[in-house]
C-alpha cells in the first residue's frame, strides 16, 4: 500500500471539497430568480448576472462577471477531479474512458453533420421522430446517439416525455455560439484523424520535418490530392477547413489569454506613472501567406471589464517584417466575429520597427496561438521555432530603449509555453500541463511544428542587450490555481 498515493488522495479531495463549498456559497448567495434561469438555459452565455443552474444537465454555469476567486475555485474542482480519478482508476477503466470520450467525439461530429442541434428547440423537448425526419436520418440511431451524448450532460431524454431530445444548457452553447461547433468539427473532421496518422507519419519520414511532411499532409495527400499539403496551405484553398480552424484556435486560446489578465490585473498599479496598456498581437503573416484577421484578444476584454475607463488599452497589429513589401496581398484567415472592443485605440504596426507608444506603463507582447502553426519564411527554412525566436527578438530589440528610458515600466511577453522540467510535486495540476501537451501534440500533428519551453524564451529574451544594459526576466506570471507560467515579466537591467 502506498501511503503517499493516500495522502495525495485526501489532499486532493479536500482540495476539491472546500473549491466545492466555495462555489455553494457563492450560488446560495444569488437570489433565485427562475425566469433568470430559464432564460440562461436557453441563453446560458448571456446570464451575467448571476450564475445558473441547469437542472437537465445538473451543470453549473458561473457568469463572467463573477468574482475571479469564484472561477478559480471552478478550475480547482475540475483539477482535483481529474487527478482523483487517476489516482484512483484501474487499467480496464482508464481503456473504458477513453472508448467513451473516442464515442462521444463521433457524436458530436456525426451531430455537427447532419445539423440536428439546430432542430432542436432551445427551450422544450421534441420528439425523436420529428427530428430524425427533418434531418434526414435513421430515427433509431439518432436516438442511441441523443443518449450516449447525454451520459456528459450533452443533450437529455428528459424521463416525463421518452423519446423526445432536449438541449442541455452545454449542448444550447454548441447553437447559440457557433464558433463551438466549428471548434469541435475540427477536433473531429480534422484533428483527430491527424492524431491517429501520427504513427503512419513516423513510420514513413522519420525525424519530423517540413510542414508538408506533417501527419496532417499525409492524410491530406490520401483524401484531397496526390500531392501532400502542408497544413498553412490547406487552409489557404478550403474556407470550411480556415473557418473551423480559426474557432478551434479561438476556444483553446481563450483560457490561456484569461489567465494572462488575470495575472497582469494582480500587477500594483498604484506606483505607475502611466495607466496606459499596450498590447502587440502577431505575427499576423509570416511570408506573404496566411494573414489572420485582426481582433482584440480576451487578454484585452478581461483587462477592459476589469479596469473600465481606469485605463488606455492600446492594441497593435503587428503586419510582417519591414522589408516584406506585398504584404497586404497576403491571403486573410477570418477569425470568428469578434464584438468590438469600446474605448481600445487600434492600430497597426510592421513588426519589429520601434514601438512608437512611449508613455506606457505596461507593453505586452502576445503571441497567440497560430504563430506556432504560420509557415516560416524561407530564411528559417522549414523551423517554425527559428521564425518565432526571430520575430520575438526584433520586438524585444523594439522595446529595448523604451525599456532603458523609462525604468518604472514593465515588458510582458505572454504565450503559450512549455514547461521546462517534469513536475512530480504534490501540487502540480496535470490538467493544466495535459491543454499545454495536447497543444504541443497537435501543432506537431498539424505542422511539424512545437511549442516553446519557458527556458529557451527566458535565454532568448535575456540575450537582448544595448545602451548599457540588457532585458531580464524579473517574474513568471501564474494563472490562478495553477502553476502554468502564462507571462514572463522584463525589465532593463544596466550593466
Amino acid at each position: 500500500m502506498d501511503l503517499s498515493r493516500l495522502a495525495e488522495i485526501e489532499r486532493c479531495a479536500l482540495a476539491l471539497a472546500s473549491a466545492a463549498k466555495s462555489l455553494a456559497d457563492y450560488y446560495s448567495r444569488q437570489a433565485p430568480d427562475t425566469n433568470a434561469d430559464a432564460h440562461a438555459h436557453a441563453h446560458p452565455r448571456s446570464a451575467s448576472k448571476s450564475p445558473s443552474m441547469d437542472t437537465s444537465s445538473g451543470f453549473l454555469f458561473v457568469a463572467p462577471t463573477a468574482p475571479e476567486t469564484v472561477h478559480r475555485a471552478r478550475r480547482v474542482v475540475l483539477g482535483n477531479a481529474t487527478k482523483l480519478q487517476s489516482l484512483v482508476r484501474q487499467p480496464k477503466e482508464f481503456l473504458q474512458q477513453l472508448a467513451n470520450q473516442t464515442q462521444l467525439l463521433a457524436c458530436l461530429h456525426w451531430l455537427g453533420e447532419f445539423q440536428v442541434l439546430a432542430c432542436i428547440p432551445l427551450k422544450g423537448s421534441v420528439p425523436v421522430q420529428d427530428v430524425a425526419a427533418l434531418t434526414g436520418v435513421p430515427e433509431s440511431v439518432l436516438l442511441r446517439i441523443v443518449r450516449m451524448a447525454s451520459t456528459a450532460g450533452f443533450l437529455c431524454e428528459p424521463p416525463e416525455h421518452p423519446r423526445h431530445v432536449a438541449h442541455t444548457s452545454l449542448s444550447a452553447d454548441f447553437v447559440t455560439e457557433p464558433l463551438l461547433a466549428d471548434a469541435a468539427s475540427f477536433l473531429a473532421g480534422t484533428l483527430a484523424p491527424a492524431a491517429l496518422n501520427m504513427a503512419a507519419t513516423t513510420r514513413r519520414h522519420g525525424k519530423p520535418g517540413g510542414p508538408e511532411q506533417s501527419a496532417f499532409s499525409l492524410i491530406s495527400q490520401t483524401q484531397n490530392s496526390p500531392v501532400p499539403l502542408a497544413f498553412s496551405v490547406a487552409c489557404e484553398q478550403q474556407p470550411r477547413l480556415q473557418r473551423q480552424w480559426a474557432a478551434y484556435r479561438r476556444s483553446s486560446a481563450e483560457t490561456h489569454e484569461s489567465g494572462v489578465a488575470e495575472a497582469l490585473s494582480r500587477l500594483d498599479w498604484s506606483g505607475w506613472s502611466s495607466a496606459c496598456i499596450v498590447e502587440a498581437l502577431g505575427p499576423l503573416h509570416r511570408n506573404n501567406r496566411y494573414t489572420y484577421e485582426p481582433c482584440p484578444s480576451t487578454m484585452a476584454r478581461h483587462l477592459a471589464a476589469r479596469y473600465g475607463s481606469q485605463v488606455e488599452i492600446t492594441i497593435q497589429f503587428l503586419r510582417g517584417p519591414p522589408s516584406d513589401s506585398s504584404a497586404s496581398h497576403a491571403q486573410t484567415v477570418p477569425s470568428p466575429p469578434s464584438p468590438p472592443l469600446p474605448g481600445a485605440i487600434l492600430q497597426n504596426r510592421s513588426a519589429g520597427q520601434p514601438q512608437n507608444v512611449r508613455h506606457a506603463a505596461l507593453y505586452v507582447l502576445h503571441w497567440q496561438d497560430w504563430a506556432y502553426l504560420l509557415p516560416p519564411p524561407p530564411s528559417a527554412g522549414s523551423n517554425v521555432g527559428a521564425a518565432l525566436k526571430s520575430e520575438l527578438t526584433a520586438e524585444l530589440q523594439a522595446h529595448l530603449s523604451i525599456m532603458r528610458e523609462n525604468r518604472t515600466a514593465t515588458l510582458v511577453v505572454a504565450m503559450r509555453l512549455l514547461p521546462d522540467d517534469v513536475d512530480n510535486s504534490v501540487d502540480r495540476d496535470t490538467s493544466v500541463e495535459a491543454v499545454a501537451r495536447a497543444c504541443d501534440l497537435a501543432l506537431l500533428q498539424l505542422a511539424n511544428s512545437a511549442m516553446l519551453h519557458v527556458g529557451d524564451v527566458v535565454d532568448l529574451i535575456q540575450s537582448v542587450e544595448g545602451g548599457g544594459g540588457r532585458l531580464v526576466v524579473v517574474s513568471r506570471a501564474k494563472a490562478g490555481a495553477t502553476n502554468e507560467v502564462v507571462a514572463l515579466g522584463v525589465k532593463f537591467q544596466p550593466v
